[in-house]
């Protein structure tokens, strides 16, 4: 008779590889130095078995929803009013992102815990496959969507992934769970090279009138001349009109979102503003992609202009002579008709030749609107803005670009957290000193909304450069080269330069449209309220997600993620939030915000600087044991049947659910009495290896099973 035991780990260290393909817990082999020899006509039976079991839980439909918070943490026992603590969401630039556990799959699932970690992984990261939504789309389900979306917290496969592992301790057994948010605090030169300029340029999306360049596939090849070209140029990207057309051209980018710490992105405007009278209009500057038409106001009908679903064309003219009886002063008047788009912030040169700074925000009572511009006085538009309050020469008066052509050619679009800064340089010229001159900085002592830029809300996450241009000048087409007005992108900093795309036509929802879409209108009112949000906010103290890479500060006042899982009345809304007992944390509040749980985060030093930061379950998650397991012996020729499959099969015992005492954890099995399996070996048998398997009814294997798993088989010949 003979004793033989068999682990995957035989010093229980729980440091062998357990990924290996024979270390797995649940499907081994041992291999012997020495020949073992069993005798002939032997039996054998399982003696003991010792497993780390995860258990499982039962996720029903619509109770697996949590929801993540970037942004400033909420203080609900600061004093109302105090702008160094937000004590309410209606104090912040940011809302909850949504998130539900295998949202693709209906029913009762039956899940592990890895199980779970890995679904939260797949939501943090930015993944959309556009077949999978369609077919939500044709059950008549919401698309489901993926990914935090703020471009620090980008990553892409090779680099440093956000996402959750299982706790385990000492035993292997489950502890909850680990999350770690890994953001990036850095800014990388997209344009560093003529192949990116390349790859930059086949990803361009026309972002004014939808069916005049065709968006086939990314970087394909259109069947139809168009009115401009996007080309490489050098280590830059050309923007080229080839026609004179009365449309307005204008393009973005399929690429991701500018940094914003540290973000610029530069645009040479030396052959626009060099002509005098035959200068174009033109615009640069960043904007939120959207890939969905927009719509008339009061027709509901849809236009060929891709714009965000809250923005209407006959209220994004701005203010400019002849429409309404306009409160603007006549020197902020400006024919801005020809500029049929959707942007964020830009510069622009109308046929007035006054530089002009533009951004797109909701309006106030302190600023009429004209017949034709839509309904709501807070409806979102393009304003002008006054640079001229700062009392920056030359820019403390309007300035005539076309006069002063010499003096500037270059603007720089500079992101700092939730700030946006534009700054001319250029060569000098007329009285002007050369290099960097500030246009205009986000500053809370200006008045809102007409002398101040707005600040980067959650919707505005996502900018991308922009250029348009409107040739369609009396003076410009008497020139008779169009291709001479032409507009480069010659640098982009981004967080990650390798970072795959977020943005994409047609089918492919942008970054914002995801936002939109991610649980009924409800999504909509609250992103749409985002734009509103911050000219009713007390400004002169705001927290900008300012951070220190160097000492590491993404703490209180920087971009802590904020997990709520189960209803807020600080967080909102969060209605839906369920996850509080399955992630591990059943003691907590609601808002899980503070240190701890989350841990003090980690910088490493770059390239590339990221920080991780980290968050571990407060209690173990309740799981339960569904399912039997069986002990299976792979290589030898004993013969069981499996009536439960309807095959022969090489199982050796059952295991029950649980031990006496625990369902899940570390188990014991020893049964009382020994069952026997034939061997089925008239001759003596000599091995150097045994390969086991712990299995389902079905003989899948049993994954669930983590750690070391120790098993003792007996093998003595068979009694006559």
């Amino acid at each position: 008779m003979s004793l033989v035991i068999l682990s995957n780990d035989a010093s229980e260290s729980l440091l062998i590889p357990q990924r290996d393909s024979i270390f797995k817990p649940y499907s081994f082999r041992n291999s012997m130095t020495s020949t073992l020899e069993i005798p002939a006509n032997a039996e054998l039976a399982l003696q003991s078995c010792k497993i780390t079991l995860d258990g499982s839980v039962g996720l029903e439909s619509g109770r697996r929803i949590f929801y993540i918070n970037l942004g400033e943490t909420i203080t609900e026992d600061s004093s109302p009013g105090l702008v160094a603590d937000r004590d309410s969401q209606q104090e912040t630039l940011s809302t909850p992102l949504r998130m539900e556990l295998f949202g693709n799959r209906g029913g009762v699932l039956d899940v592990s815990q890895e199980q779970i970690a890995e679904e939260i992984s797949r939501l943090l990261h930015p993944r959309f496959v556009a077949a999978d939504q369609n077919a939500l789309r044709a059950a008549g389900r919401l698309p489901q969507y993926g990914g935090l979306f703020h471009p620090n917290y980008v990553s892409f496969d090779g680099q440093e992934l956000s996402g959750a592992l299982v706790k385990r301790g000492a035993g292997g057994e489950s502890e909850g769970y680990t999350l770690n948010f890994k953001m990036r605090s850095q800014a990388e030169n997209f344009l560093t090279s003529p192949a990116n300029a390349t790859q930059l340029a086949g990803q361009a999306l026309d972002m004014c009138n939808k069916h005049m360049r065709l968006q086939i596939p990314l970087g394909g090849t259109a069947t139809l001349a168009q009115p401009y070209a996007v080309a490489q140029a050098v280590n830059s990207v050309q923007f080229t009109p080839n026609a004179y057309r009365a449309e307005t051209f204008g393009t973005t980018f399929n690429i991701g979102g500018i940094s914003l710490f540290g973000g610029r992105a530069d645009f040479d405007l030396t052959n626009v503003v060099g002509g005098g009278a035959a200068s174009p209009r033109f615009c640069v500057g960043l904007s939120r992609v959207s890939t969905t038409p927009g719509t008339n106001a009061g027709t509901g009908v849809a236009t060929n202009i891709l714009q965000p679903r809250d923005f209407h064309p006959s209220a994004g003219k701005g203010w400019q002579a002849g429409v309404g009886a306009s409160t603007q002063p006549a020197a902020l008047q400006s024919d801005m008709r020809w500029c049929k788009s959707y942007f964020d912030f830009g510069i622009m040169l109308c046929a007035d030749n006054t530089l002009r700074v533009v951004h797109t925000a909701a309006g106030d009572d302190t600023i009429a609107i004209g017949a034709g511009c839509g309904d709501e006085q807070d409806q979102p538009k393009m304003i002008i803005v006054d640079y001229t309050q700062a009392g920056r020469a030359p820019f403390n008066a309007h300035y005539d670009l076309r006069a002063n052509a010499a003096n500037f050619n270059n603007v720089r679009f500079e992101t700092t957290g939730a700030r946006v800064k534009i700054i001319m340089s250029g060569p000098g010229g007329g009285g002007t000193p050369a290099g960097d001159h500030t246009l205009i900085e986000f500053d809370a002592a200006y008045r809102a909304i007409l002398d101040n830029l707005k600040p980067i809300d959650q919707c505005c996450w996502n900018l991308q450069p922009f250029m348009m241009i409107n040739n369609d000048l009396p003076a410009v087409r008497a020139v008779g080269n169009p291709a001479g007005n032409a507009l480069f992108l010659s640098r982009y900093d981004v967080a990650v330069a390798g970072a795959a795309p977020f943005q994409g036509p047609d089918t492919q929802p942008s970054y914002y449209t995801m936002c939109m879409e991610r649980n009924t209108a409800q999504s909509m009112a609250v992103y749409r309220d985002l734009s509103r949000r911050w000219k009713n906010m007390p400004l002169g103290n705001l927290p900008y997600y300012t951070t220190d890479a160097v000492a590491g500060n993404f703490g209180a006042n920087g971009l802590r993620p904020s997990l709520i899982v189960a209803p807020s009345t600080t967080y909102t809304p969060t209605f839906d939030a369920n996850t509080r007992e399955l992630l591990g944390f059943a003691n907590m509040t609601a808002e899980i915000d503070r240190i701890p749980p989350w841990v003090a985060d980690v910088l490493a030093a770059g390239p590339p600087s990221i920080t991780t930061q980290t968050l571990n379950s407060t209690v173990r998650p309740i799981t339960v044991s569904t399912k039997s397991i069986f002990v299976r012996l792979d290589n030898f020729n004993q013969t069981t049947m499996n009536y439960g499959n309807g095959n022969p099969s090489r199982i050796i015992s059952h295991l029950p659910r649980f031990d006496g005492q625990n369902e899940t954890g570390r188990l014991f099995f020893e049964p009382s009495t020994l069952v026997y399996v034939d061997l089925h070996n008239p001759n003596p048998l000599k091995i150097n290896q045994l390969d086991l398997s712990l299995v389902y009814g079905d003989e899948s294997l049993c994954t669930a099973l983590v750690g070391t798993t120790v098993i003792v088989l007996h093998i003595r010949p068979k009694k006559d």
